[in-house]
């Protein structure tokens, strides 16, 4: 569990998914109708969004109002540490999955070995997906 506040948590998911996204802030607030100093209060836990802003933040990344708003620091270090390197588009779209986040936030937390064995998984799986081609 977090000790972030509520602000705090949500500008670490926003900032997480635009990173994931490789969406720019300017992007967003171009695409969704939402002024740029209100979504930077957003992202620099000055102020919360609206539910209705929320909403159309989570359909725009294809997440869960809870993947916004909760403390994802499990998914996030299990995404930031397992995606990396020459395989990035192959990896992340897996953790666009809600079994895999729940994996990820459930079973792995701040556990390194935990990540490592996602990552060789992971791996494996990719590599199987490649020998039926």
């Amino acid at each position: 569990m977090s000790n972030l506040g509520n602000k705090q948590t949500m500008a670490l998911n926003i900032r997480n998914l635009l990173t994931v996204s490789g969406k720019s802030q300017k992007e967003l607030c171009r695409d969704l109708g939402f002024r740029e100093s209100t979504f930077s209060d957003w992202i620099n836990a000055k102020t919360y969004p609206r539910i209705d802003k929320i909403e159309i933040m989570a359909n725009y990344f294809g997440v869960t109002k809870s993947d916004l708003v909760e403390d994802n620091s499990a998914l996030n270090t299990a995404r930031n540490s397992i995606v990396h390197g020459p395989i990035d588009n192959e990896l992340t779209p897996i953790f666009d999955d809600p079994d895999i986040r729940m994996l990820a936030r459930r079973k792995i937390g701040d556990n390194p070995a935990k990540e490592r064995k996602l990552r060789k998984m992971i791996e494996l799986v990719l590599a199987d997906d490649e020998d039926d081609v």
